[in-house]
């Protein structure tokens, strides 16, 4: 996956073009970013109250009952995506943040009238990082061996690696280097 963002950033922008002036043209970059926020979404409980009496499903939910959703469950719910714990940018369904769709619902940054306002700039910061990092680093598993606790997790909604993600870090050659 690594190579093929590498690929998309140089044949769009160079190996030391600028690529804020075109991440709209990264789209790799972009269904990349989206399918890490699926994994990974910055906010992993969202709740509503429920402003009248309703129905979902076979339960009750009287009006003013706080209702909690499990941003992960979903995203991990594999009714709705293809093999979820896979981490797959090339997925069928598109991960849209523009508009919730029930049949893909991307919640990463909530949905509708009370999703996260800072959602457009927070993606597209997001897409410039990458773009970034992948047009000037190689990223790989660490060479060294691993203790067992290194890969230790806390569950949180989510599982998190306790020690962070062990990388080896590489500048990447330029073309222009060659």
């Amino acid at each position: 996956m690594q190579e093929r963002l590498a690929a998309e950033i140089t044949r769009v922008v160079g190996s030391h073009g600028a690529v804020s002036g075109h991440i709209g043209e990264l789209r790799l970059v972009e269904r990349t970013v989206l399918e890490g926020l699926r994994r990974f979404a910055p906010a992993t409980l969202v709740t509503r109250i429920a402003a009248k009496d309703t129905h979902l499903g076979q339960y009750s939910i009287p009006a003013g009952t706080v209702v909690g959703i499990c941003v992960t469950a979903v995203h991990m719910d594999a009714k709705i995506y293809a093999d979820p714990e896979q981490f797959s940018p090339d997925r069928d369904n598109s991960l849209s943040y523009t508009m919730y769709d029930r049949h893909s619902p991307f919640v990463s940054f909530s949905a509708g009238p009370r999703g996260c306002p800072g959602k457009y700039i927070g993606i597209t910061m997001l897409r410039v990082a990458l773009a970034k990092l992948v047009q000037n680093y190689r990223f790989a598993p660490p060479s060294s061996a691993l203790a067992d606790d290194d890969f230790a997790r806390i569950p949180k909604f989510v599982a998190w690696m306790v020690r962070g993600i062990p990388l080896d870090v590489s500048h990447r050659v330029k073309l222009s280097a060659l």
